[in-house]
Formats: structure tokens, sequence, C-alpha cells
């Protein structure tokens, strides 16, 4: 009889073992995956005349609208903001989007993103979504913008998601090589800087990566291409990087 109570309390012991050791795996999950989330969504501050622009941001006047429209309430005037100098409105861009993000946009982020690839860029409620205005700032001066952007991220050794989709927005190939300089010189930590290259080889059609099983395994139609994936491996970080090399030595660049 006491045999059978002492395998009883064993038993009801190695449970409660079992349980516990699955809690901490999951709470350690969640850590990492908040962790990895909170880097990937991390904006880049310019410094460029920062005080003027946080002091011009805080006394910004409210504009007639409605909750749901969808500009932020309060913007500068365009007296006001043509006054800025090209690096002034850099700042001002990269720190104070114009446009309103929703939560909906967001989109869902998985557990050890550092090892993975993603097909494109992260989406968040602090998601940089700029004006008309604002985007032909950055189109406008793009040369000057690529600039800030390598200084502004050599200075931190960090680049931001809004640096990463200004990049983006203005189809900076003249920047292939820095960002791969970039990617190596930083311990190869920032798998979203991969995704940049491969976003704009994959803006300029490149036909060697378009039939790559890479390209179908992250941008067919059939497939997800917000959350799409690949593993990160030596083989397919060395593809995406000679491919990016590739793609830049035969694109016509932008003067």
């Amino acid at each position: 009889m006491r045999e059978k109570f002492l395998l009883i309390i064993l038993l009801i012991f190695n449970i409660y073992i079992a349980q516990e050791t699955e809690n901490n795996i999951s709470i350690d999950s969640t850590n990492i995956k908040s962790i990895n989330q909170e880097e990937r969504l991390k904006n880049s501050i310019p410094s460029y005349n920062l005080s003027k622009i946080e002091k011009l941001i805080s006394k910004l006047s409210s504009i007639n609208g409605t909750e749901s429209n969808e500009y932020n309430d309060r913007y500068l005037s365009e007296k006001d903001f043509d006054k800025l100098t090209i690096k002034e409105k850099f700042t001002y861009t990269m720190v104070y989007p114009e446009i309103k993000s929703s939560s909906e946009d967001m989109d869902s982020l998985a557990i050890y993103e550092e090892n993975k690839i993603f097909g494109k860029l992260p989406t968040s409620v602090n998601d940089p979504r700029w004006s008309a205005r604002q985007k032909k700032f950055l189109k406008q001066y793009r040369k000057n913008i690529q600039e800030f952007i390598r200084e502004t991220s050599l200075k931190n050794q960090y680049m931001g998601l809004n640096f990463k989709k200004a990049l983006l927005e203005i189809n900076a190939i003249e920047s292939i090589p820095f960002l791969v300089d970039f990617y190596n010189s930083t311990d190869k930590n920032d798998k979203d800087l991969l995704t940049v290259l491969m976003l704009l080889v994959k803006k300029g059609k490149y036909y060697p990566f378009v039939r790559s099983n890479v390209y179908r395994q992250l941008y067919n139609d059939d497939v997800n291409s917000q959350v799409s994936c690949i593993d990160y491996s030596d083989i397919n970080e060395e593809y995406i990087l000679k491919t990016a090399h590739n793609f830049y030595l035969q694109a016509p660049k932008i003067k």
C-alpha cells in the first residue's frame, strides 16, 4: 500500500515538473518573440536639427477633420514645411509621418524571427505612412536622402524600419553596395537588410531572381508574402547578397 502511495506521489510530481517546463518554454518563446519584434519595428531618429523639429511638432495647430480622417490631426503648414532645410525636412519626415497607421495593418510576426528571412518588412501601428508631399520630398531629393540614411546608420550602427522603407520608397538601387557592406559590418544580425535587398531586386524584375527558388517561396501568387519567409542559412544569405550585387552591376542607375 505504501509503495502505491509513493508511486502516486512520484507521478504527480513528474506531471507538475512537465507542466512547469512547458510553461517556461512558452514564456521564453514569448520573450524571444517580443525582443525580436521590438528590434525589427524600431525606427531611426535623425539628429539633423532634431530639437527644432520636435518643438515645431509640439506646437502644431489642429486642422479641421474627424477621427476617421486618414491624416494626422496635426501637421506643418505648407509655408512652414517649405521653410525647412533639406535635412530638417528629412528629420521631420522620418519622425512624423503625416498619415495615420491603423492597427489593422499590423502583420503577425513569427517566433524565432532571428532565424528567418522575410519576404516583406514588418508593419506596426508605428509604421511610417508618409503623405503625398512627404513622398514627393523623398523622391525629389533621393540622392540626399540616401546620404542622410548612410550617415545616420553608420553613426548609430543601426538602420531603423523607417529608413529601410524610405530606401524602398525611392527605389534606392544606388544604395545596394552600402546595404551589403553595412549588413556585413553589423555582425549580420539584421536580416531585414536582406529583405530590403530582395525587394529592390524584385522591383527591378531581375530575371535570375524571378526564376529562383527563393523568389517562388516568397513571392509567388499563391504565397502570402506579408508573412512568408525562408530559413536563414549561409547558402540563402550568400545567394541574396550575390544576386543583389549582380543586379546592381547591370541595373540603370537613377541620376
